[in-house]
C-alpha cells in the first residue's frame, strides 16, 4: 500500500494484493483506509484510527484531573496491562475494525473494509475493493479446501498459527506506537500538517 516495493505501482499492487490476500487482508481497502490515515495521523479529526476518548466524551470536561480509574492510568503504564490488551487487539481488534471500523472516526463508525460502497473508499474505488474481496475469498477457501484435504489441524499448524504470529506481532507494533501516552494527539486549532 505504500508503493515502496517496486518503482511499478502494478508490481507493488499485484504483489500487494497476494500477500495481504494470503493474510486474509483486504488489499485495496486496506490501502486506502491506511492512506487517510497517514494523511491525517494524530489528528483528533483527521485521524481514522486510534482517536483516543476526550474528557468530554468521559464526561470529565470540567474537572482540573482525571481521576485514574476512569482512564485506567493506574495499569495502563504495566506490561501486563499491555500484553492484554495487544492480545484483546491481536484476536478480535483488528477483525472488528476491518469489519466494523471499530477503532475509527465516528463518521465512519460501522462501515466495513469489505463493502465497495462503504463511506470509507471513493466510488472509484469500488472495483478495487470488490478485486480485495476476490482475494480474501479465494485465500478462504484454499483453507477449507486443505482443512478437508489435509485435516484443520494441519491447516491450523502450517498456516493458522503463522497467520495469529504474524497478527500479533503486526498488531503489537501498531498498537503500541499509537498508544502510548506520551504520542500527542491535536484538535484542528493545532493542526498545520
Amino acid at each position: 500500500g505504500h508503493g515502496a516495493f517496486s518503482k511499478s505501482r502494478t508490481v507493488c499492487n499485484v504483489t500487494g494484493w497476494v500477500l495481504h490476500s494470503a493474510l486474509l487482508v483486504p488489499y485495496y481497502s486496506f490501502k486506502y483506509s491506511h492512506s487517510q490515515h497517514h494523511k491525517g495521523t494524530n489528528s483528533m479529526t483527521r485521524d481514522k484510527v486510534f482517536i483516543p476518548l476526550t474528557k468530554s466524551q468521559h464526561g470529565l470536561q470540567n474537572k482540573l484531573s482525571t481521576p485514574a480509574w476512569i482512564t485506567e492510568t493506574i495499569f495502563e503504564e504495566s506490561p501486563v496491562y499491555h500484553l492484554f490488551m495487544v492480545v484483546l487487539q491481536s484476536l478480535f481488534g483488528w477483525p472488528m475494525y476491518l469489519i466494523y471500523n471499530s477503532s475509527g472516526p465516528k463518521h465512519a463508525e460501522g462501515a466495513s473494509h469489505f463493502n465497495p460502497n462503504s463511506v470509507l473508499f471513493k466510488p472509484e474505488n469500488f472495483w478495487q475493493i470488490v478485486i480485495s474481496d476476490v482475494g480474501l475469498l479465494l485465500t478462504a477457501s484454499a483453507i477449507v479446501y486443505y482443512s478437508f484435504v489435509y485435516s484443520a489441524a494441519t491447516v491450523m499448524y502450517y498456516y493458522g498459527v503463522p497467520y495469529l504470529t504474524a497478527n500479533f506481532l503486526i498488531v503489537s507494533i501498531t498498537f503500541l506506537q499509537h498508544t502510548d501516552a506520551a504520542v500527542p494527539h491535536y484538535n484542528d486549532d493545532a493542526w498545520n500538517f
